[in-house]
């Protein structure tokens, strides 16, 4: 697994919280979030990269899983340290490449 789908999926699953009273078929505007990326590194340990750039619709659905995508912009990743924002950007996660590689969408949400 390479470290853009792994960076992803655990930024994604960190970034917002459903309300308890949504119900079926009522959809939800995601209006504000915040996405903790934790980024394993070779040598041990690990570093955080985070953004607000949260968005997406998404409709609870029966049995647990939601309708819709949620979309976090990864060019607003940020680490704390301009020179690690600039590897993990343009080396890792390949932004420059288009804009499918400087969005992560999540869909199909169970």
């Amino acid at each position: 697994m390479n470290i853009r789908r792994r960076c992803v999926a655990v930024a994604v699953l960190t970034g917002f919280v459903l309300p308890i009273h949504a119900s079926d078929q009522e959809p939800l505007q995601i209006t504000s979030g915040a996405v903790t990326v934790v980024c394993p590194l070779t040598i041990g340990g690990e570093f955080e990269a985070k953004t607000t750039a949260l968005s997406g619709t998404i409709t609870p659905m029966s049995g647990g899983t939601l309708k819709g995508a949620l979309t976090v912009e990864l060019v607003k990743l940020q680490t704390g340290i301009s020179l690690r924002d600039r590897h993990l950007r343009e080396n890792y996660l390949e932004v420059k490449k288009g804009p499918t590689y400087s969005v992560a969408k999540l869909e199909n949400i169970k």
